[in-house]
């Protein structure tokens, strides 16, 4: 009840009570006009308890969001790896059929700096791997097998990699994490490079619904709700 709408009660209860005199005529008066003040006061002081109450909690979302926030950004420094951006290179380089061949674990061959860039993802833990597939100058075109156990570490790398990016973004679609600033942190893994967007092949071999929110995010910064088919390169030897 507003004050205006007390004073209105008010007024009608004592313009009922105007044709009388006696005190006792105007006692159920007086008890109504206090009950009804009593009751309008406490009224108040519920809905202020509960738009202080909104407003805490409001703040606390607030707050923990941009803790949730913190602690994800946090968390992706610590989860990416020096190959990582090695490995975004070869996927994205990589032909169609030679992808398909790494999802499965079949054998791939490479030449060039395709073979360069294997090599660098491999090194650590294959330190000859330079010296066995010949990326010097003069056999860097020379096709290269790898071996199964150097195609599995590149395969591991390349689901490591999806995997590490589809777990970063999921706060970011359940909402629990600042959005636009982290729209903003993470736009780089998703954005156009060299007229494709990065993974988009990756995703897509192994299945863009295994990674729903990496593609709702892509299509959220970048503007695309229907990404274009991405374009690998031919193979060579197909």
């Amino acid at each position: 009840m507003t004050p205006q709408e007390l004073q209105t009660v008010l007024e009608a209860t004592l313009e009922a009570q105007t044709q009388t005199n006696s005190l006792l005529d105007w006692a159920p008066l007086l008890l109504s006009i206090v009950a009804i003040v009593i009751a309008f006061i406490q009224l108040q002081r519920v809905v202020e308890r509960l738009k202080q109450t909104a407003e805490i909690a409001k703040a606390d979302h607030e707050r923990s969001r941009r803790v949730a926030t913190a602690d994800l950004l946090k968390y992706y420094q610590s989860g990416t790896k020096t190959e990582h951006n090695k490995i975004v290179q070869l996927l994205d380089r990589l032909p169609a059929d030679q992808l398909l061949n790494l999802r499965d674990a079949r054998p791939i061959s490479l030449t060039g700096d395709l073979k360069e860039i294997a090599c660098a993802i491999l090194n650590d833990k294959f330190p000859d791997a330079y010296q066995r597939h010949g990326c010097d100058n003069e056999s860097k075109e020379q096709p290269a097998t790898l071996s199964h156990a150097e195609i599995m570490h590149i395969r591991f790398m390349m689901i490591d990699i999806l995997n590490h990016y589809e777990t970063c973004l999921l706060p970011w679609k359940l909402g629990i994490v600042d959005q636009a600033e982290i729209e903003i942190q993470f736009k780089t893994l998703v954005d156009l490079r060299d007229g494709k967007y990065k993974l988009a092949a990756a995703r897509e071999t192994f299945g863009e619904n295994k990674f729903p929110a990496t593609v709702a995010f892509k299509n959220k910064v970048c503007g695309a709700p229907t990404s274009p088919k991405a374009s690998q390169p031919i193979s060579p030897t197909s």
